[in-house]
């Protein structure tokens, strides 16, 4: 099958970080495949998240990934 590519997104903590996330993917059509996430401490938090090969740039573009 091969290497499948992800996102690892992190940043400051806050109630809904990951909902607002997964919400703007919505938004657009964009099925999340699998994610996980965590709070890393000091208000802060990570999160992997997967999609489909055919939505990897779209979702790029959305989370601002270079």
């Amino acid at each position: 099958m091969g290497p499948k590519k992800c996102f690892l997104i992190y940043g400051e903590d806050r109630i809904g970080v990951v909902a607002d996330l997964l919400a703007m993917l919505a938004e657009v059509k964009i099925n999340v495949t699998a994610s996980q996430a965590i709070v890393a401490g000091a208000d802060r938090f990570g999160m992997i998240l997967w999609v489909k090969p055919r939505d990897v740039k779209k979702a790029a573009k959305l989370l601002g990934a270079s």
